[in-house]
């Protein structure tokens, strides 16, 4: 199948005698908490919201929230977020170890009921003001068999810990029998820049994490303007994590395109090391030019797994602009992207390009629209074969039938489709990808559903941002999603949040309801 005249499928019936259809409430994995009164550790308790709540109500209460519900309200969560909000940097050493006690007692309980969660994150509040080593006292008291990921600690919080106490003496994270993985958050380190013995106090922290050589550091790289404190910490990290031999990446959600015009569209000594270890990329494509800093990335950043591209509308314009023609504009196009990636381990890519609307006055409209699919064509041909575990795009209006024939020829693995703002969607689009295992939508799309998918995911996280027409599904029954996906499903979960629908997910194996939680995270 391979034009848009298809004779629509007749609807496709997987369901059997044995059908499940679960209506639960979706119970907030992310809890914000704060002692009543710091003054009087002991006797005062600790007040807890969520992300529904704006008011904080008792530990007791909260537990009692959670002993109400539906075992199934915890299966989707596989991240567990807690936010302290007090200010402990004025405590003695003894309250703080017995205020560490007492969140950790509650985390525990939390952990317990979020079984299916493998990555944790406790994290200050507070902006600009120091914990008193409070985050890893918490830690020392927690245990687990289902943790594997412990996140964000920032590098301040790391090297005052290992100025009053020893990594080594301390055993933080033994209690958690699967851990495996770490990230520090670097963002301004001004904090810094007037102590001594930087070197000492990060090598006991990774001659620690790296007793287990399973163990990966995540560095995480938040660059604000003009401070490139970041960069010169995490070269520190890395220059230092090799006597260790500890196997380190980077994320780094800066705009690599801002690097690389910063220094004449090529990679400076600092740049070029980061890049060598960097997993996750952002680039930001403002200008005619910055085009080409897509080729830069593509054939040298060789640990990359994952990369996003935001890419201006008004760039198909600018080229048409310049080359005065549609087919000069082609021949421009065509000469840019004449390479192909051969990245082995980037296997997730988003691209956000929306489509710019043009007046019927406006003489070229047709030829800018049709030039702005010709050049997603073009990034998505340069694009590694390796793209085999997610496809997400976003603001893409009108995608024509020949770029998922692109999408197809380009990515034979491809197992996840996302779609986010994405309006007239070819309705048989997905017939052309026979390797599709998951759907995911933002908000609803009239499209038929091949017989092959396995999971199809419909959110409504932000329905706010979506347009009129996604509003009014709350109510509606499975056969509002069967008549869109022209295809029935014998199972069907519907999560709520406040009454409202947060999502639907359709399968035909109960069992892979597991894999829901990854996939919300992929539309997120």
């Amino acid at each position: 199948m391979s034009s848009e005249d298809i004779n629509t499928p007749k609807m496709i019936d997987d369901s059997n005698d044995h059908e499940i259809h679960k209506i639960f409430n979706d119970f907030s994995s992310c809890f914000n908490l704060k002692t009543a009164n710091i003054n009087d550790i002991n006797n005062s308790d600790i007040l807890c919201s969520d992300n529904y709540l704006s008011e904080k109500i008792s530990l007791e209460e909260v537990k009692r929230k959670i002993s109400n519900e539906e075992k199934i309200s915890f299966e989707f969560a596989d991240s567990i977020v807690f936010i302290i909000e007090d200010n402990t940097k004025d405590l003695s050493n003894d309250n703080i170890i017995c205020l560490a006690k007492k969140y950790a007692s509650f985390f525990q309980y939390v952990i317990q009921h979020f079984s299916n969660a493998n990555d944790l994150c406790i994290t200050n509040g507070l902006e600009n003001v120091p914990d008193s080593c409070f985050l890893f006292h918490i830690y020392k008291n927690l245990k687990s068999t289902n943790i594997k990921s412990i996140r964000s600690f920032s590098l301040e919080e790391i090297v005052d810990y290992a100025m009053k106490y020893d990594f080594l003496n301390s055993n933080i994270f033994d209690g958690f029998e699967r851990f495996n993985e770490i990230s520090i958050n670097l963002h301004s380190c001004e904090f810094l820049k007037n102590l001594q013995n930087i070197d000492e106090h990060i090598n006991n922290f990774l001659s620690y994490i790296s007793r287990d050589k399973s163990v990966t550091l995540n560095i995480c790289i938040e660059e604000k303007e003009g401070d490139d404190s970041p960069i010169t910490y995490a070269l520190k990290i890395l220059n230092l994590s090799k006597t260790f031999s500890l196997n380190v990446k980077i994320e780094d959600s800066s705009d690599w395109s801002k690097y690389l015009k910063e220094n004449n569209y090529e990679f400076n000594d600092e740049t070029t090391k980061i890049k060598n270890e960097t997993i996750s990329a952002a680039l930001f494509i403002d200008g005619v030019n910055d085009l080409q800093t897509i080729k830069i990335i593509l054939t040298s950043m060789n640990k990359l797994e994952k990369i996003i591209f935001y890419i201006n509308e008004s760039i198909p314009k600018m080229i048409y602009e310049e080359y005065k023609s549609l087919e000069e504009s082609k021949i421009y196009l065509n000469k840019l992207f004449n390479y192909k990636s051969n990245l082995k381990y980037l296997t997730n890519v988003r691209i956000s390009f929306k489509r710019r609307r043009y007046s019927e006055d406006d003489m070229d409209a047709e030829n800018l629209q049709y030039l702005h699919d010709y050049m997603l064509d073009c990034i998505i041909s340069v694009l590694p074969s390796s793209i085999s575990k997610v496809l997400y795009l976003m603001e893409l209006d009108f995608l024509p039938l020949q770029t998922f024939n692109k999408i197809s020829s380009q990515f034979s693995s491809l197992t996840t489709l996302s779609f986010l703002l994405c309006y007239n969607i070819p309705e048989n689009a997905l017939f052309q990808l026979p390797s599709l295992k998951n759907v995911v939508f933002n908000g609803e799309r009239k499209v038929n559903i091949p017989p092959w998918i396995e999971i199809v995911l419909f959110l409504y996280f932000d329905i706010d941002f979506y347009y009129p027409d996604d509003i009014f599904s709350d109510g509606k029954k499975n056969e509002h999603y069967f008549n869109l996906m022209n295809r029935n499903f014998n199972v069907s979960l519907r999560c709520l949040r406040e009454k409202d629908i947060f999502f639907i997910a359709f399968m035909n194996d109960f069992n892979k309801r597991m894999e829901i939680a990854d996939l919300i995270n992929i539309g997120y």
